[in-house]
C-alpha cells in the first residue's frame, strides 16, 4: 500500500510534494509510471520495489524517468518472509545509484532525501 500524511490513493489523488510508496508487486508497472509522470512535475517519490533490474518499468524508471537506485544490501527489507532483495527508486532526477547496508539505511536516506 502506499503511505503519504493524508493516506491517499497514489494512482488517483492528487500527491503531495514528497511522498513515499510501498506499491503491490502484482501492479509495479503502474505505479512506478505514475511515479515518473509526478516526478516531472517536481514531486520527489520514493518506492519500496524488489531489486530487478530487467523488467520494463524499472529500465523506464532508470533511463527514461532518471529515477535514482538505492540497492539495500546486508538484509531483506520486507523481513523473514522475503524471497528476494530490495531496492528503493527514488525519482528525483538524478539518476544515481547507491549501495547501502540495511543497518545504514535509515541515516543514508536521512541525509539523501534532505538534499533534495
Amino acid at each position: 500500500m502506499c503511505v503519504s500524511p493524508d493516506e491517499l490513493d497514489f494512482l488517483r489523488d492528487e500527491l503531495p510534494p514528497r511522498c513515499y510508496c510501498n506499491p503491490p508487486y502484482s501492479r509495479k508497472a503502474e505505479f512506478v509510471k505514475r511515479a515518473c509522470e509526478e516526478s516531472k512535475k517536481g514531486k520527489l517519490i520514493v518506492m519500496l520495489l524488489p531489486a530487478d533490474f530487467t523488467p520494463a518499468w524499472f529500465l523506464d524508471a532508470y533511463f527514461n524517468c532518471k529515477a535514482s537506485i538505492v540497492i539495500v544490501a546486508g538484509k531483506r527489507v520486507h523481513g523473514k518472509g522475503a524471497l528476494f532483495p530490495s531496492m528503493l527508486l527514488v525519482f528525483n532526477g538524478r539518476q544515481e545509484v547507491h549501495i547501502v547496508k540495511y543497518s545504514e539505511l535509515f541515516d543514508f536516506l536521512r541525509r539523501y532525501l534532505s538534499q533534495h
